[in-house]
């Protein structure tokens, strides 16, 4: 062996490095993930109502809920369901009034909502006048927002394949 920082000299000398040769093992294959923004501008108080509804499904779809009974009937063991799934499809309008699936969009495997972020007015907050929201839990007065951001993050059950591929995922 060569005295410490005499090899390193080398190299720079002959304006050289040394390469590490590393290898890349592979491990497999991540699931893949998909995120959405939808951005809601109602046009009335009706329509914000309608909104809150839409929020508070896909909140209480992406979250599980306690069970009991997996350690016996009468147990309470504050085991946890598992959250709802999402079948996401892409579709356009046919030009007759109906709609085909999109195929020159990648489908997308069932997938669980994994993460949900919500956005309530954008630079300057409005409100619409006081209303009565329709949540069946923690339904109240309060006042709508005039402008509502949802940013949705899916993840696939699946690991999809070259044979997945060519059936259009």
């Amino acid at each position: 062996p060569l005295p410490s920082g005499l090899l390193e000299a080398g190299f720079l000398a002959a304006g050289k490095i040394r390469s590490k040769k590393m290898e890349l093992m592979f491990t497999g294959v991540k699931r893949r993930a998909f995120a959405y923004q939808f951005v809601f501008i109602p046009k009335s108080k009706n329509e914000s109502v309608v909104i809150d509804k839409i929020i508070y499904e896909f909140k209480k779809a992406m979250l599980p809920k306690y069970t009991t009974g997996f350690l016996g009937a009468n147990s309470n063991d504050r085991t946890l369901s598992i959250p709802t799934t999402f079948d996401v499809e892409y579709f356009f309008s046919s030009g007759t009034g109906g709609s085909k699936q999109n195929n020159f969009l990648n489908k997308i495997a069932t997938c669980y909502l994994t993460d949900m972020s919500v956005e309530y007015g954008g630079d300057r907050y409005k409100a619409y006048s006081p209303s009565q929201t329709e949540r069946p839990a923690g339904g109240g007065e309060g006042a709508p927002p005039q402008r509502t951001t949802i940013n949705l993050n899916f993840a696939e059950i699946e690991i999809i394949t070259q044979e997945d591929v060519d059936l259009g995922f």
